[in-house]
C-alpha cells in the first residue's frame, strides 16, 4: 500500500508561521526604506512593525514628534535629512499650484512607501520559508502568509486613521516648547475677531466726537478733503477694519498707504489685505522695503487700489498726488538690500525732487524718511513711514510727516509687553488751497488692548517745535 503523506504537526505549522512572519519583518524593515522629498523637506522613511502604530518624525537636532495617526502593528519612522532652501522659498511664493504639487508628491511618496513595504514583506516571508524548508511550495505559502499579515494590519491602520492627529503631537527635545506657541497661534484668529469688533466700536465713538467739533472755530473747514493715512501695516488686517470705520465716520475721500503692507512680499500674504477691496474709496499705495513683486501683483487685482511709482502725478479728490516706490526689498538678509546705503537713498530722493517739482503736486508719498527729506521745497507735504515712530519736521518749507505702524508692526508686535499700538491718521486738506489744515492722530492699543487716543493737531503747529529747537 502506498504511504499516506504525514500531516505536519501543530508545532511544525506554528514554526513555519513564525519563520514566515520573521521573514516578513526583516523584509519590511529592509525593503521599505525610502528616501523621500515632499515640498522642501527631504527625509528617509521606512515602515517597521511596532505595537503602537502611528508615525514618528525625527528632526535632528531639535527633537522628535510622535503622531497617533493609526493603530495596528505598522509604524512609520521618518528622519528629516535636509531642507531644499530654494524649494522652500518657491513654496512660499508659488501660490496654489505649488500647494497642489506638494499634495501630489505626498500621495506619490505614500504609494511608493506602501508598495516597497508590501514587496519587502512578501519577499522576506517567501525567502525565509523557502530557505528553511527548501521548498518552492513553502516559499509561496510563506509569501502569502506575509502578504496576508501585512494586509490585515494595513486594514486596521486604515480603519483607525486619524487625519487630525497632527494637531496633537507628542513632542520631545526642543520641539516640546512648541505647544505654547502653537496654542497662541490658534487663538490669534479668535482674538483678532473680538479685537476687531471692539476697536471698531470705540473708534466710531471717539471719531464721532471729533467730527462734531469741526464746527468750532479751531476745527478744520467743514468742506475739507479728508484722507485716511496708513503705513507699515505688516500683515495686520485690523488696520483695514479701522480704516474702513474712519472712512465712514469722517466721510473720507481716499486712503493712502506709505508702504510695508506685507512682511515677506509673498502672494500668500494677500489674504491679510483682502479687506481693502471693501473700502468704498480709492486706496493709493507706494511700495515699502518689505513689499515684493507678488505684493504689488496681488494689490493690482483690487479694483480700488492705485499703485504710485516714478513720481508720475495723479489727481484724486481734487488733490494732486505723486509717489515713488522704495527701491529695496529686504524681507530677510538674503536679498542683499540690507546694505543699501543711505547716501543712495538720498540720491534717489534728490532725483525724485527734481522730477516732481515742475508737476506742482500737493502731496508726495514715499516710504523712507531719508528719501522724504530730499523733497524739501519740491512739494508742500510729504508722507512717509518705515521707522514705526511718528515724527514731523519742516524741510525747506516742506512739512514731512512720518507715520508709526498702522499694524502695530504686525504679529511681531504681539510679542512685546504691552503689544505695540496701531497708529493711523486722518488728514484734513483745505479744499481751496489744497494745503494741510489739520491732522487727527489716532493711537489704538495693541492686540487685546481696547483703548483709543485721538489728538487733533493743526498744521501750523506741526514741525514748529522741532524747528524752534534747531535755532
Amino acid at each position: 500500500m502506498p504511504r499516506t503523506p504525514q500531516q505536519p504537526s501543530a508545532v511544525r505549522r506554528a514554526l513555519r508561521l513564525g519563520v514566515a512572519l520573521l521573514g516578513a519583518d526583516l523584509g519590511l524593515r529592509l525593503g521599505s526604506r525610502t528616501r523621500v522629498a515632499v515640498g522642501p523637506v527631504v527625509a528617509e522613511a521606512r515602515v517597521t512593525p511596532a505595537p503602537q502604530g502611528g508615525v514618528d518624525v525625527h528632526v535632528p537636532p531639535v527633537g522628535d514628534a510622535r503622531l497617533a495617526t493609526h493603530r495596528g502593528l505598522l509604524h512609520v519612522d521618518a528622519t528629516v535629512t535636509g531642507v531644499d532652501e530654494q524649494r522652500a522659498r518657491t513654496l512660499l511664493t508659488g501660490g496654489g499650484k505649488l500647494d497642489l504639487d506638494v499634495r501630489r508628491e505626498l500621495r506619490t511618496v505614500l504609494v511608493a512607501l506602501g508598495t516597497r513595504a508590501a514587496a519587502g514583506a512578501v519577499a522576506g516571508a517567501a525567502a525565509a520559508a523557502g530557505l528553511t524548508e527548501r521548498s518552492v511550495k513553502q516559499a509561496l505559502i510563506g509569501g502569502a502568509t506575509g502578504g496576508a499579515a501585512l494586509a490585515a494590519n494595513a486594514a486596521i491602520a486604515y480603519g483607525t486613521l486619524r487625519t487630525d492627529a497632527w494637531k496633537t503631537p507628542a513632542l520631545s527635545g526642543l520641539l516640546s516648547r512648541a505647544p505654547a506657541v502653537i496654542g497662541d497661534v490658534r487663538r490669534i484668529p479668535e482674538r483678532l475677531d473680538r479685537y476687531r469688533t471692539q476697536l471698531g466700536e470705540i473708534t466710531a465713538s471717539v471719531t464721532g466726537i471729533y467730527r462734531g467739533l469741526t464746527s468750532l472755530p479751531s476745527g478744520p473747514p467743514s468742506d475739507a478733503i479728508k484722507i485716511v493715512w496708513l503705513s507699515d501695516v505688516h500683515n495686520n488686517p485690523l488696520a483695514f477694519s479701522v480704516a474702513r470705520s474712519l472712512v465712514e465716520q469722517y466721510g473720507a475721500a481716499l486712503v493712502v498707504d506709505t508702504g510695508d503692507i506685507a512682511d515677506w512680499g509673498t502672494a500668500q500674504e494677500a489674504r491679510t489685505f483682502a479687506e481693502i477691496a471693501q473700502l468704498p474709496v480709492p486706496y493709493l499705495f507706494v511700495k515699502g522695503n518689505h513689499d515684493g513683486p507678488p505684493t504689488l501683483d496681488e494689490l493690482a487685482k483690487l479694483d480700488n487700489v492705485v499703485i504710485l511709482d516714478g513720481g508720475e502725478p495723479i489727481e484724486q479728490a481734487g488733490v494732486r498726488i505723486v509717489g515713488d516706490a522704495d527701491p529695496r526689498f529686504t524681507p530677510d538678509k538674503s536679498t542683499g538690500d540690507d546694505a543699501f546705503p543711505k547716501s543712495r537713498l538720498a540720491e534717489i530722493g534728490a532725483a525724485l525732487a527734481a522730477k516732481i517739482a515742475p508737476a506742482h503736486a500737493d502731496l508726495a508719498l514715499v516710504h523712507d524718511p531719508v528719501v522724504a527729506a530730499q523733497l524739501g521745497g519740491a512739494v508742500p507735504l510729504v508722507l512717509c513711514g518705515h521707522t514705526h515712530k511718528r515724527n514731523d519736521r519742516l524741510v525747506d518749507g516742506t512739512l514731512v510727516l512720518t507715520q508709526g505702524s498702522s499694524g502695530g508692526v504686525g504679529l511681531r508686535g504681539v510679542r512685546n509687553d504691552p503689544p505695540e499700538p496701531l497708529t493711523i491718521s486722518v488728514l484734513h486738506v483745505d479744499a481751496g488751497t489744497k494745503r494741510l489744515h489739520t491732522v487727527d492722530e489716532l493711537t489704538l492699543g495693541g492686540l487685546g488692548l481696547t483703548e483709543v487716543a485721538l489728538v487733533r493737531r493743526p498744521a501750523s503747529d506741526l514741525g514748529a517745535a522741532r524747528a524752534a529747537r534747531a535755532k
